[in-house]
């Protein structure tokens, strides 16, 4: 009997290395694949609004501020592709995507029509709005969502840095 389980497992490792012979992970889970496809929104429209507000001259505290926006979200999108790249995941569009980018680009249009002062006023609001959804969204459905480790780890990552910019885009209201 004992040797029937040893050709039986003998033969089960022998189908599996077959069916997949480089050993490449599977698909991460919806969840995984769901948040890492919402990051890649979210840090897609932190870049473009913060690159807006450059070339709308914003000064002071608050041109620092969209400046530390371009790095530190294109750094975090290029860390999250990685991630998914990695783990194999598809950041295909889905209805919440496109209603995430729908919701950005009228945000930017909106931004996009004010000057000066008022503009600054309403991208710093707008800051503090969008950073805090982020991180409502990362603690209350994106990481209890996860299963796949090294995302979760990103996601915890991610969830530091949007908590950071918050305290910082609140310090500047």
């Amino acid at each position: 009997m004992r040797k029937t389980s040893l050709v039986l497992f003998a033969s089960l490792v022998a189908f599996t290395a077959a069916a997949n012979p480089d050993n490449t992970p599977k698909p991460a889970a919806s969840g995984d694949a769901k948040a890492l496809a919402v990051l890649v929104a979210a840090d897609q429209h932190e870049v473009s609004v913060a690159r807006q507000a450059l070339a709308k001259g914003v000064t002071g505290k608050v041109h620092d501020f969209a400046t530390r926006m371009v790095s530190d979200h294109g750094k975090n999108l290029t860390d999250t592709r990685r991630v998914a790249s990695e783990n194999k995941v598809s950041l295909a569009s889905t209805p919440e995507i496109r209603a995430m980018e729908a919701q950005g680009r009228s945000e930017q249009e909106t931004l996009g029509k004010l000057r000066g002062a008022e503009y600054s006023t309403a991208y710093v609001d707008a800051m503090v709005k969008g950073h805090q959804e982020v991180l409502d969204k990362l603690d209350s459905e994106l990481i209890p969502g996860a299963t796949d480790p090294e995302v979760i780890a990103h996601l915890k990552a991610t969830r530091e840095a949007v908590s950071m910019h918050l305290d910082a885009a609140k310090a500047l209201k």
